[in-house]
């Protein structure tokens, strides 16, 4: 009785000791995210890139972008290796807006996964806009609305001419980041030199946890001025679930937990021989 108490003890501490460790699973390390550029039509722009690799070996680089198209395809690292890359932006044949999607690779024990915002504006732009997400807004819930802050202004009267009181239509739309258009919206505005306006999108309570693109494109005749950012809808989280997407705690929740379960181990192990060997002696 006293030896399978000993043994169900262990084996309950191995199980804990792996499930734990199993927890914190290794991914390469990227050093731009998301990875965004901005051009007119056609033309183009290199953007490097670096990945970290802890553990070294083959991997198969790709991207899922519209007219982006990568240095390197297959490469290899040695182990804790940081390695330099190009990724190649070519706007020529696609139209004004913003395009989605990642770089990534992975193999059996690596993997990473960059967004990649890819937007693109009419050759003459007579309107721009700038785009912000307050930080309360940079993470929802599913059921949630993202809120943007834009800001309209004509790139015309900052030079010869006045355009005056101008109508232009806003087009502003929730991208997943590898799966396209999930939610839109328009409307009209009227523009005089500068104009600022609120926009929202509601989220699906269906909507999966993942990365998104919040985009909107100003439109005047044949101009397309466009800006997105960058957010995440995620579950609510509790503790645990930051602790463990945070590497340091992740490792922190391991050693008490290790702890924890020898300390459990102990009290058991004192229950069954000290206990029984105090009765005798009485």
């Amino acid at each position: 009785m006293k030896q399978g108490a000993v043994i169900c003890c262990f084996v309950a501490l191995i199980i804990l000791f792996i499930s734990l460790a199993s927890a914190h699973h290794c991914e390469i390390a990227t050093h731009h995210l998301p990875l965004k550029v901005s051009l007119p039509e056609g033309s183009s722009a290199l953007k490097n890139f670096s990945l970290t690799s802890e553990l070294g070996g083959e991997f198969i680089l790709e991207s899922t972008v519209s007219g982006v198209t990568l240095s390197e395809h297959e490469t290899i690292f040695n182990k804790g290796e940081t390695r330099l890359f190009s990724a190649y932006f070519n706007s020529t044949g696609l139209k004004p807006g913003v395009y989605t999607g990642w770089i990534g690779s992975t193999n059996k024990k690596e993997r990473f996964h960059i967004p990649v915002i890819f937007e693109i504006e009419a050759k003459d732009v007579f309107f721009d806009v700038n785009l912000e997400i307050p930080p309360v807004y940079t993470e929802v819930n599913p059921g949630d609305k993202v809120v943007g802050q834009a800001k309209i202004f004509d790139l015309v009267s900052n030079k010869t001419q006045k355009l005056g009181p101008s109508k232009v239509r806003l087009e502003y739309k929730v991208y997943k980041i590898h799966d396209g258009e999930i939610s839109s919206s328009s409307e009209t505005i009227v523009v005089d030199g500068t104009t600022e306006t609120t926009l929202s999108l509601d989220i699906s309570d269906e909507t999966d946890c993942d990365e998104y693109v919040f985009a909107v494109a100003v439109k005047y005749g044949s101009s397309v001025g466009v800006a997105s950012r960058f957010f995440v809808i995620s579950l609510p989280e509790n503790f645990i679930d930051r602790s463990l997407r945070d590497s340091d705690h992740a490792t922190f929740l391991i050693i008490v937990g290790i702890l924890g379960a020898i300390i459990i181990i102990l009290i058991i192990l004192f229950i069954v021989f000290l206990r029984p060997q105090k009765r005798y002696e009485e």
